[in-house]
């Protein structure tokens, strides 16, 4: 299986690396990470998360003229990356900073498209099932993968309040053949075979998701990662929600923002 936690391809601190306000070195910059995420979507979606935090990390910076790092903490400290996030976030349309938020919004739009398109070929051959509804306000949370054609079960841990970067990681646990499975049987049976799982909970921090012989495992698993923080990025009130990639693809195909920023 690829790695489920690919590194970085472009630093969070992108906007407050150069001296000044620049809309072609920006520019630069976006295409270049744009024309990477491209790249790695030939293989996996696993950038998704990275890609959705820029884009939502620009609204911040419009919206509240604040900016998130790599560990989702506000920056502060530096004067002059303050500066620069202040000269971005002005609302004139005839200013610098105005057209490169434009821009970077639009290269970042167009390849968060890209992949949800690809994510949404996906999800038609998955389907999830969860007890609660706010479990996407879990700091852990448990994916268990099952394919439709045995009866092995994957058990990954997805922690969204870890140290890596982006606050986020996955750990596969177990994996783990539970035949003849019957209906409230598998947290039983699961701690049967892997009793150390001891804060594993189908009512509180478990989704299970099953897919066809057409959805690798490696997809599977991220992709219900991606419906879990994407529903934590735009969905804080709400209930979980399993159309939440095919709503924002369908927002950005007609030419429109998803109008929500990141709030940590």
């Amino acid at each position: 299986m690829r790695p489920l936690n690919p590194k970085l391809v472009l630093d969070p601190m992108w906007l407050c690396q150069a001296n000044y306000v620049d809309l072609e070195y920006y520019t630069y910059v976006l295409l270049d990470a744009q024309q990477k995420y491209l790249k790695n979507l030939e293989a996996d979606f696993s950038n998704f998360y990275e890609i959705a935090f820029h884009y939502f990390n620009l609204n911040t910076v419009l919206a509240d003229k604040k900016l998130y790092n790599s560990s989702l903490q506000i920056i502060n400290s530096d004067r002059n990356l303050v500066e620069i996030v202040n000269t971005l976030a002005k609302r004139d349309d005839l200013g610098e900073g105005s057209k490169i938020m434009t821009r970077a919004s639009e290269i970042l739009g167009q390849t968060l498209k890209i992949y949800l398109e690809r994510q949404t070929s996906v999800l038609k051959n998955m389907h999830f099932y969860f007890n609660n509804v706010k479990l996407h306000r879990e700091n852990k949370i448990y994916i268990v993968c099952r394919s439709t054609k045995n009866d092995v079960y994957d058990i990954i841990k997805l922690n969204l309040a870890s140290k890596r970067p982006l606050a986020c990681s996955l750990i596969k646990c177990a994996s783990v053949k539970l035949p003849d499975l019957k209906e409230n049987e598998f947290k039983a049976r699961l701690l049967a075979e892997k009793p150390l799982l001891t804060d594993f909970s189908p009512e509180n921090n478990v989704i299970v998701c099953t897919y066809d012989d057409l959805v690798p495992e490696h997809d599977a698993i991220c992709l219900t990662k991606d419906l879990i923080i994407l529903n934590r990025l735009v969905n804080q009130r709400g209930g979980f929600d399993s159309n939440a990639i095919l709503d924002a693809y369908r927002l950005l195909e007609k030419k429109k923002a998803i109008p929500f920023k990141l709030k940590v």
